[in-house]
């Protein structure tokens, strides 16, 4: 019994230095790690609560992260970036701990077509549907992502109704081959900080 009790607060002390040393500002509670967990599809406005809570000076209260601002151009691997905003002079599409938006998203295998198309949407009201991932892809990121994107939705005035469809884009990505899985695993072990916002 004396011996069950030492292991258990030999592990609870390791926990405790490991947090400690992680000096991270990351404050997802329980709740909050469940839902993620039960996330898939998702759209920016269910996404919303989980960014207010971890940059509270950005989107406090019930601000909702439904303002597009696509990067304009198809990236490297193919994608473009679109980062969400709280208004429409893009309050927040900065504000992640990587100068992204804390709610980040991206249609995959973009065309041109796609491209001209998103930087009309750039500043408006929309929302973006999607695979839903805690993002932790490259050294130091840390957002709720929605990637793929698979379809848009702008607001009419009133109400958000269909813009355009991405399932399409979704094919096999060789890009995703190229990232060292030690990327993953400090994002796991604490070596990766988030910088405080």
């Amino acid at each position: 019994m004396v011996t069950k009790k030492l292991v258990v607060v030999g592990v609870a002390m390791s926990l405790c230095v490991g947090v400690a040393r992680a000096q991270t500002v990351e404050t997802n509670s329980f709740a909050d790690i469940n839902r993620m967990a039960t996330l898939w599809e998702v759209d920016s406005l269910q996404v919303s609560p989980l960014a207010n809570g971890q940059y509270p000076s950005i989107g406090a209260g019930t601000n909702l992260w439904q303002f597009t601002f696509p990067s304009g151009n198809i990236n490297s691997d193919g994608d473009e970036d679109i980062e969400m905003g709280i208004d429409s002079s893009g309050t927040g599409k900065n504000g992640g701990n990587q100068n992204y938006s804390p709610i980040h998203t991206e249609v995959i295998n973009q065309t041109s077509g796609q491209v001209t198309h998103l930087n009309s949407l750039s500043g408006k009201q929309a929302r973006t549907h999607g695979i839903f991932r805690f993002y932790t892809e490259h050294l130091g990121e840390r957002q709720f992502e929605i990637h793929p994107i698979t379809e848009v939705d702008t607001n009419n005035g009133g109400t958000f109704v269909f813009d355009s469809d991405y399932h399409s884009n979704i094919i096999a990505d060789p890009n995703a081959t190229t990232h060292a899985s030690s990327t993953l695993v400090d994002a796991v072990n604490g070596s990766e900080q988030l910088t405080p916002r």
